[in-house]
């Protein structure tokens, strides 16, 4: 959980304090990848000993089918991960971005404190 809460607060400080311009793409210098690494490394490190993954193995050591368990928690997770694009491609259409930064930062710092607390 310490792990976990520290990615939270140190991507919501990266978020909020970031200087990249409004105009920017992000192409530039290979800088494109980054949303997707940082999804991946965040939701890496909040999957661990998560309910749901535990869940899943619970299910899977139940039931004579860890393939079938395997493959219906990955699609679920990737359905939710592009309605998750889907919506914040739309909600950057009417919002500026610099805003969202802001807003997603200061919820990743109040996840970040709300774990940090839950671990002590």
């Amino acid at each position: 959980k310490i792990i976990s809460a520290a990615l939270f607060i140190f991507f919501g400080l990266t978020t909020i304090l970031s200087r990249k311009d409004e105009d920017d793409d992000g192409e530039e210098n290979g800088r494109s990848r980054r949303p997707l690494v940082s999804a991946f490394i965040m939701i890496l490190f909040a999957e661990i000993g998560d309910k749901t993954q535990l869940a899943t193995a619970s299910l899977a050591a139940q039931y004579d089918s860890p393939l079938a368990v395997f493959s219906g928690s990955t699609l679920a997770l990737w359905s939710v991960s592009l309605i998750g694009i889907f919506l914040g491609a739309q909600l950057s259409r009417r919002i500026p971005l610099h805003i969202i930064h802001k807003c997603a930062g200061t919820l990743f710092l109040l996840f970040g404190a709300i774990i940090l607390y839950q671990a002590f």
